[in-house]
């Protein structure tokens, strides 16, 4: 029929429509996607194993599961960590950081203490006791010669720091510098301590030097004792006679105070000296603490301490610092 070879059909075109209608809807639903923000992972997905969930997998870092990063278990609660050894003394002998921390809480039972005095002549037979593994505190004389570096090398050590004071004695031997005597005024006693003190930083406590007539003195006392209270230090009595009204003066300022047992090398010869150590021991069995005192000068002391108190640890007995007895004794009273 003529007119109906030249007529498109209508299929193609509407085919060719919905190709184009579909590209389209294509390329706004892209453009839509790239538009909208990244989704953020929840909370508990991005951590991971960093923490984990109570009762999950435990796999994750060391640290998260309150261990060392070498696998070691963390400390329990309410257990004591060790000590963190203190740092060694700046160049130039300038303080060390944060050299002096708080000695580690003993465990309960018989406990000793052991004071080693007249630290300051010298720095040689110090050492020695330095190195000591256990606790041990060390009475530094005030203003000799090797005073200061003696103080910097104990707080290096983490070892506890005390004043041996000076005090006058009966028999009028010179106690050295920065001592006590009964002749000086309130003023002038607590003046010197000041002084005395200001040269041991770190110090805690204090013990006398000689001071047979001193500690006997109680105005004396008196004063020494409300000194030590008012700037928290204690007094270890060292007891150089019967008459010390050193209980008396503390007990009525509310001073920390402790009273030697035992003079570890009044004889200096080994056997004597391992058995002042032992009668220590059993002192410290029988009333629940003692405290020994020996001196510098006699390096000796290290040996014979390392043999008793290694039997004496797998006795219950243990060495401890004097800051704790005096801790314990207060809350006992």
């Amino acid at each position: 029929m003529p007119g109906t070879r030249n007529k498109r059909p209508a299929k193609p075109d509407r085919l060719r429509s919905a190709a184009m209608l579909l590209v389209v809807i294509a390329a706004a639903l892209v453009a839509v996607l790239v538009m909208l923000p990244p989704r953020r992972p929840s909370e508990g997905a991005a951590k991971g194993f960093a923490e984990g969930p109570a009762g999950g997998p435990t796999d994750g870092p060391a640290e998260s599961r309150g261990e060392a990063a070498g696998g070691k278990p963390g400390p329990a609660e309410g257990a004591v960590e060790p000590r963190t050894p203190a740092p060694e003394p700046a160049e130039g002998g300038a303080e060390p950081s944060g050299a002096v921390s708080r000695p580690e809480r003993p465990r309960e039972g018989a406990q000793i203490a052991v004071v080693i005095d007249d630290v300051g002549y010298s720095v040689d037979t110090l050492k020695p006791f330095l190195e000591f593994p256990g606790p041990l505190t060390f009475a530094v004389l005030p203003r000799l010669p090797y005073s200061v570096q003696a103080v910097r090398m104990i707080r290096a050590a983490g070892k506890e720091l005390i004043l041996h004071l000076p005090m006058e004695a009966v028999n009028g031997d010179e106690p050295g510098p920065g001592a006590v005597l009964t002749s000086y005024s309130d003023e002038e006693i607590r003046r010197l301590l000041g002084q005395d003190f200001a040269g041991l930083e770190g110090a805690v406590g204090a013990n006398n030097h000689m001071g047979s007539r001193a500690t006997a003195d109680p105005r004396v006392m008196a004063v020494v004792m409300r000194y030590l209270a008012d700037s928290g230090r204690f007094f270890l009595d060292s007891r150089t006679t019967p008459a010390s009204e050193a209980v008396a003066a503390a007990r009525e300022a509310g001073t920390g105070l402790l009273e030697r047992d035992v003079f570890i090398d009044n004889k200096r010869d080994r056997d004597s000296m391992r058995a002042a150590v032992q009668k220590g021991v059993e002192l410290a069995r029988q009333k629940g603490h003692a405290v020994l005192i020996g001196h510098v000068y006699n390096p000796e002391i290290v040996d014979v301490l390392r043999e008793v108190l290694e039997q004496a640890d797998a006795r219950g007995v243990r060495l401890t610092s004097l800051e704790w007895l005096v801790q314990r004794e207060w809350e006992q009273r």
